[in-house]
């Protein structure tokens, strides 16, 4: 795990909690998202060198994926966990929200996606009291989730998933695996196989209710694709169709090698993981929440580098 992880100093750790808490902007609100985010990205003066270096080297790099920071600065009075994965929660500091807009920064612009009802920048990773129908012993959020890209349906999907614990849960493993370390040990013809337009994309159980039954399954559409010389993903591979068995075995192959080149970790509060999506698949194991206030809580926030205002589908962005 060595270069993939940094523990922030408890001097750093408190010169960021100080400077966070002289923010007045509100994070959730349009029109003062801007304030909230220039006052924030100010932490990187308190940061060390070597985050800020391989953050940049997440953004810019071809071949890197993934970075774990933990100890960062917490919110002082933590409130029950929401269970509204859109849910604005109003707390007496937004340390959380400061954390996650100080690292997209650097990254790129921060956004959302108003198909799926969000009325803020950040969304909650939190378990929802309903019961899963192809899981019918968990629940929503809770089941464990299979290797996957995020909104690899979508047309626009994120460059860049953050992802700040406020709760952490010890049995809930979050699971994040680098492409390049998968692709060493793949052979040339299941490279070519994944390469090719033979899946299909199924959409979020979460989202059909506001998607009709005619597009919930995407067109046909690959898996790997070779931009500017480099290999970028695209992966769900709990709710995807393959068009031939030697398609199904190239992803089941795919996922294999996935999971051998993963880390893995429980994240607890003030553990914050960027992911380039383009780059990195993840994972979550499954846990029981209790629904008792104090379940594991997330928060999420999408990052891309740049948003191309030309795109039909940026008509889906809250930004």
């Amino acid at each position: 795990m060595e270069g993939y992880m940094f523990n922030i100093s408890e001097s750093i750790k408190e010169n960021l909690n100080q400077l966070f808490l002289k923010i007045h902007s509100s994070p959730h609100k349009k029109e003062q998202f801007g304030n909230f985010l220039s006052q924030a990205v100010q932490g990187f003066g308190e940061v060390s060198f070597e985050v800020i270096e391989r953050l940049i080297h997440i953004r810019d790099s071809a071949a890197d994926g993934f970075l774990i920071v933990r100890n960062l600065p917490t919110d002082h009075e933590v409130p029950l966990t929401p269970y509204d994965w859109n849910a604005v929660t109003e707390k007496s500091t937004q340390i959380s929200e400061a954390c996650l807009a100080m690292f997209s920064g650097i990254l790129g612009r921060a956004y959302n996606y108003r198909s799926e009802g969000v009325d803020s920048f950040f969304r909650n990773i939190v378990p929802i009291h309903q019961k899963h129908p192809k899981n019918l012993n968990t629940y929503f959020g809770a089941y464990g989730l299979g290797m996957h890209t995020e909104h690899a349906y979508h047309p626009l999907p994120p460059d860049f998933v953050l992802l700040y614990c406020i709760r952490g849960d010890p049995t809930a493993v979050t699971t994040v695996s680098n492409l390049n370390c998968a692709l060493e040990n793949l052979s040339q013809r299941t490279i070519a196989l994944l390469q090719r337009e033979d899946f299909k994309f199924t959409a979020p159980e979460s989202l059909f209710d506001q998607i009709p039954e005619c597009e919930r399954l995407s067109p046909a559409t690959a898996i790997l694709r070779r931009i500017n010389g480099t290999f970028e993903l695209r992966l769900r591979s709990f709710s995807m169709i393959a068009a031939n068995q030697e398609a199904q075995k190239a992803l089941l192959q795919l996922n294999t090698e996935l999971d051998r080149c993963a880390v893995r970790i429980s994240m607890k509060s003030g553990d914050l993981m960027v992911i380039n999506n383009r780059k990195s698949s993840h994972s979550r194991t499954k846990y029981d929440p209790k629904f008792d206030g104090k379940d594991r809580w997330l928060q999420q926030l999408f990052v891309r580098k740049e948003i191309c205002l030309d795109h039909p589908a940026v008509e889906d962005f809250f930004f």
